[in-house]
């Protein structure tokens, strides 16, 4: 009995240092995942709220194409755009011909003007990274799996600084034990986190195989939302049937592969439905918030604003843009509910502006 006791407090000390956003070592997060008694409601709760503070309520959502042959990824490139994605993770394939061509492709759909952004995820780096980032990319997400090692990744996040990019987070390849890879990762975050020429982790890619739990699945992501409380959380889904869910669980990025990208429509009203503002935008990208402050920026509580008030006005250029009839109704409804609800009257009234040009047929607001 004292010791079901001493569990309980220890949750509850825990938790209380989650609110102020310290997170969680790879012991007490493989621990909290591992215990029957810690509802996975709970952590969902506690996770979602802790974003909400950190990063807006809005979820941020992307297109994630792999690197194949030329012709089928210029066409995959092509679709997204008219679909109305701005944000685009290029899984690399490690042949630099074939990258070049893709990066080249893709950087003629996806134009910072428009707030528009290129991520690379690739799991060795090289030299060839500089010809790309010549060609538009702008960030660059390690990929690791089960079972890396750390020298390997540590010497990637090297190249990559080598070569001028970004290095913001890493693609977890999840398909073996979550608990184990919930402590590598966090082992690796930590282990970062001492280096002189450290990576700053300010995103999540967590990409399952297709027979991973779901319940597993979202244990596992509301765990890293808690323990990396400055880090953006995303999956990435092959169907828009649990983008709602995972919303709720602490994801701030969606990012959709396969015939699910150009369902971007489709993934909007799920999100509106549910009371959730769909993001669009790369802001963060082209305002060069992605640096030494940006944990500054989100216990200051000042990249909450910037993310919500960029997640309405892409938002509102996707209504104006791509949005069928239905979304169009109710995202337009979320939208001006959000904006009413600004307290502060110098904000609104430049949103309330923005908008009103939008409709006029302007694009590339940011804030």
């Amino acid at each position: 009995m004292e010791n079901n006791k001493q569990n309980a407090y220890d949750k509850s000390e825990l938790f209380k240092r989650v609110e102020n956003f310290t997170g969680l070592n790879p012991d007490e997060a493989v621990s909290m995942f591992a215990d029957s008694d810690c509802a996975t409601e709970h952590l969902t709760d506690v996770a979602a709220a802790l974003k909400r503070d950190i990063f807006s309520e809005s979820v941020t959502i992307a297109a994630s194409i792999q690197v194949e042959g030329a012709k089928s990824f210029e066409a995959e490139i092509k679709r997204a755009a008219e679909c109305g994605h701005k944000r685009l993770h290029i899984k690399l394939s490690g042949d630099i011909d074939k990258d070049r061509e893709a990066v080249s492709s893709a950087a003629k759909q996806f134009d910072e003007d428009h707030c528009g952004c290129i991520e690379l995820g690739a799991q060795s780096f090289d030299a060839g990274l500089n010809d790309l980032h010549e060609l538009g990319a702008e960030l660059c997400f390690a990929n690791i799996s089960a079972g890396f090692e750390r020298g390997d990744v540590q010497n990637s996040f090297a190249n990559v600084k080598a070569a001028g990019y970004k290095l913001i987070g890493l693609d977890i390849e999840l398909s073996g034990d979550p608990a184990a890879a919930l402590r590598q990762t966090l082992e690796l975050c930590a282990e970062s986190e001492g280096q002189p020429d450290k990576l700053y982790i300010a995103g999540i890619r967590v990409c399952p195989a297709s027979n991973t739990d779901k319940a597993a699945l979202i244990r596992f992501c509301a765990l890293l939302a808690i323990s990396l409380p400055f880090a953006k959380i995303g999956i990435e889904l092959g169907t828009t049937n649990d983008v709602v869910d995972f919303a709720k669980a602490g994801v701030s990025l969606v990012y959709l592969s396969g015939e699910a990208i150009k369902a971007l429509d489709d993934v909007v009203k799920r999100l509106t439905d549910a009371h959730i503002l769909s993001g669009l935008c790369a802001a963060c990208v082209a305002c060069d918030r992605y640096s030494g402050e940006y944990a500054d920026l989100c216990a200051d509580k000042q990249l909450y604003n910037y993310c919500y008030l960029n997640s309405l006005i892409s938002l509102r250029e996707f209504v104006a843009d791509h949005a069928s009839r239905e979304t169009r109704i109710a995202a337009t409804d979320l939208i001006l509910n959000r904006l009413y609800g600004i307290g502060n009257k110098q904000i609104r009234d430049q949103l309330a502006l923005a908008m009103k040009q939008i409709r006029g047929g302007e694009r590339g607001f940011r804030f």
